[in-house]
């Protein structure tokens, strides 16, 4: 695959090490789109497909671990991880979660572009392709993944996905939505909330086999991690 095509998503909170390495992969012909943080990383993919992804570890809002297991379950960008942590713990911890590849800091340019160029010629990291939407159904309050399957949503589970669609990929915070749900905050309702959209995740994984892409952003709020139409 030519690099020309081989679009490539960065998550790095480093800024130097951020700017360093896209200058460094723009060099050998690697477009690249830098973000600095887990709520970056959900929004930029809403509106854009990669066909690699280079994931730092320590990010200041969201486990790294966590955007890799994301992406390997919901898409078929190919996988690097770039961390400074060495142990063979944390190797093994990211193979799992679905890197296809960990290297640990400071990256050896020259070996990261040729990862790269290896990983986008093994296919399935298409760039064409827009992410598929998910559907949230007015009137029978279902709301079904990309593939179909889906589950009927409580009356406090429908406002829920309904505020997050609206918010076209932007994030709900979390006074907004305890005003949406319960109409107004407070620790007990804070409480529930959480409730809520736990046993939502828990339940929607158990019906489809599929992991709700709906992120927890702590001292933020919510954020729907995909495309989400409503019907």
């Amino acid at each position: 695959m030519s690099s020309l095509k081989t679009k490539i998503l960065l998550v790095e909170d480093d800024p130097d090490l951020r700017e360093t390495i896209t200058e460094a992969l723009a060099i050998h012909g690697f477009p690249v789109t830098a973000v600095s943080s887990g709520l970056d990383f959900y929004q930029i993919l809403n509106r854009e497909v990669f066909a690699v992804a280079l994931v730092d570890l320590g990010l200041p809002d969201i486990d790294g671990y966590e955007l890799v297991t994301y992406l390997r379950q919901n898409t078929s960008v190919k996988i690097v991880i770039l961390s400074s942590r060495e142990a063979v713990s944390d190797r093994v911890k990211g193979y799992y979660a679905g890197s296809d590849l960990y290297l640990t800091k400071p990256v050896n340019v020259e070996e990261l572009a040729a990862a790269i160029s290896s990983l986008a010629a093994r296919g399935n990291g298409a760039t064409e392709a827009a992410p598929s939407p998910w559907r949230l159904e007015r009137l029978t309050w279902r709301l079904l993944s990309p593939d179909g399957g889906g589950c009927r949503l409580s009356p406090k589970e429908y406002p829920i996905l309904a505020e997050l669609a609206a918010s076209q990929g932007f994030p709900v915070k979390r006074d907004a939505m305890l005003t949406v749900v319960y109409d107004q905050g407070t620790d007990t309702n804070s409480r529930a909330l959480d409730a809520v959209i736990f046993r939502l995740r828990s339940r929607f994984r158990d019906e489809t086999g599929k992991s709700l892409p709906l992120v927890t952003l702590p001292g933020i709020g919510y954020h729907f991690a995909a495309p989400l139409l409503v019907f």
